[in-house]
């Protein structure tokens, strides 16, 4: 939103005097050679670097501190321009939880505004709706969403695990996110997700057939379909 006017690029040389500021260049070797000008006469190693028309880097010695910085750096521009971002900083609420979980440690997390998930929860509220009426919905979606009150802890996600298995969809704060082992796996959950909407909001008068326990059991533990969602 700074990086692409001149007014924002100004703001940010206010907001933040000690950063790196690399003016517009091609992606590729003549991006890399503008940031290596800008460098050498910037003469330190710079933790915050903003680069005209594509946005932030930010540099440090841990994940963590990238991470901390990274958040830290967005909230000043967020006050700056007064907008609320709280969804997206609950992207990485969650993933400092998950990360400490042995099962979740690998999992992204994303956040889906797809606009059938956004009605939905809308709708149904923060429990969402019943997506066991579909053989895909329960082998993508889970068995139950993980519905996450104000502050929550690695408990939260330790009970869910051993009642129903990985969190796949968790609901907080009035919006949805997906555990996924990529971005494209996270997309076709929230495929299918979003199509469990659609119906559900279609029926929201009457009531699905929702698939029993043991069908729902079959399917999460059958090979085939195991196999199925492993495929690329």
């Amino acid at each position: 939103m700074l990086c692409a006017t001149e007014s924002g690029w100004n703001a940010l040389k206010s907001l933040f005097p000690d950063a790196l500021f690399v003016g517009y260049a091609t992606p590729g070797i003549r991006l890399a050679s503008a940031y290596f000008s800008a460098f050498k006469e910037f003469g330190k190693i710079p933790e915050i670097i903003f680069l005209k028309n594509h946005g932030l880097l930010v540099t440090g010695g841990t994940g963590d501190f990238v991470k901390d910085k990274t958040e830290s750096v967005l909230r000043t521009i967020e006050r700056h321009l007064n907008l609320d971002m709280e969804q997206y900083h609950a992207v990485t609420e969650i993933y400092d939880v998950t990360r400490r979980i042995p099962e979740l440690k690998d999992k992204i997390v994303y956040l889906s505004r797809h606009g059938d998930i956004t009605e939905g929860i809308s709708t149904f509220g923060s429990n969402l709706w019943k997506w066991q009426f579909c053989p895909d919905c329960i082998v993508y979606c889970g068995k139950r969403a993980l519905v996450l009150g104000g502050t929550f802890t690695g408990a939260d996600f330790a009970n869910h695990l051993a009642r129903f298995g990985i969190p796949t969809v968790i609901s907080y704060k009035k919006n949805v996110y997906i555990l996924a082992d990529s971005i494209k796996k996270a997309h076709d959950i929230e495929s299918v997700l979003a199509f469990s909407a659609q119906v559900a909001l279609a029926n929201k008068d009457g009531e699905l057939n929702v698939l029993s326990e043991d069908e729902q059991n079959f399917l999460l533990n059958w090979d085939a379909e195991k196999y199925r969602q492993r495929m690329k």
